[in-house]
């Protein structure tokens, strides 16, 4: 039961924290898309030159975190991070490799 309780908190923690980093990276964009250019470009110009030059990468990495977050999400074992324990055989397998 207490086990149960724990891994609720921290689901709850884990979700506030991806609704903090949206916030974040929406600000950012934002930001950028106001502040950053030296000469100006009208607005429409230069959301078109974002999305496409970002569409397809942003989608593929947004999938692959996503689903390493699901899988991360609801299993008891790997909710903490890999820095925790070892990852189970399904997030193992969805993580990027890190050695070639």
């Amino acid at each position: 039961m207490a086990a149960s309780i724990d891994f609720e908190r921290e689901q709850r923690g884990v979700a506030i924290r991806m609704a903090a980093a949206l916030c974040v990276t929406i600000f950012a964009a934002a930001a950028r898309l106001h502040w950053g250019a030296s000469t100006p470009r009208p607005l429409s110009d230069r959301l078109m030159i974002t999305a496409g030059a970002d569409m397809v990468v942003v989608g593929w990495l947004a999938a692959a975190i996503g689903n390493v977050a699901r899988l991360r999400f609801f299993s008891v074992t790997d909710i903490a991070g890999s820095g925790s324990a070892t990852a189970t055989t399904e997030v193992s397998r969805a993580n990027a490799p890190t050695k070639p």
